[in-house]
């Protein structure tokens, strides 16, 4: 299957779940090498890791329904960086899987980590920095937007989130 049949079934089954997930929650995607997706020596090319990780972060916008959120709200979520580090490399017919969460959200950007892994071996790792936009193009604090985005922020167990230490 193509990068681009894989993206096809992913966001359907997504468009069909809006609301199922909490932004904060953990999410996965599953695909596979396709023998388009790789280089001359056999291994997925660094353009479709890259791919396939941004892929499974619009996955858990559409699947938490931030994406639709934010678009109510005049504003968009903006891709600022993406950094991997690879471990091992994905070829031609491998069956992976991406696990990916929100890290943590600072001032003006969420930062997301993803993993892929390869019957749970650790391929690649990495993490996705995203900026919220208005429709004038300027950027938006994530205090401004999280009321209008419905993100709640992760809690610590054992933690009483109405007393402040």
């Amino acid at each position: 299957m193509s990068f681009f049949s894989s993206r096809r079934a992913i966001l359907k089954r997504a468009r069909k779940a809006v609301g199922s997930l909490n932004l904060t929650a953990p999410s996965s995607i599953r695909a596979k090498v396709g023998l388009t997706d790789q280089d001359i020596f056999g291994h997925m090319t660094n353009t479709r890791y890259n791919a396939f990780a941004l892929l499974a972060l619009e996955d858990l916008l559409i699947r938490s329904g931030t994406k639709a959120a934010a678009t109510n709200a005049g504003a968009a979520i903006k891709i600022l960086r993406e950094d991997v580090v690879f471990v091992r490399m994905l070829k031609f017919p491998d069956s992976f899987e991406i696990d990916i969460h929100l890290a943590r959200a600072e001032n003006e950007t969420l930062v997301f980590e993803h993993e892929f892994r390869k019957k749970d071996k650790l391929i690649t790792t990495g993490a996705i920095t995203a900026g919220i936009v208005g429709a004038d193009g300027a950027t938006r604090s994530i205090s401004s937007v999280l009321p209008d985005l419905a993100i709640e922020p992760p809690s610590v167990a054992g933690s009483d989130p109405t007393k402040l230490t």
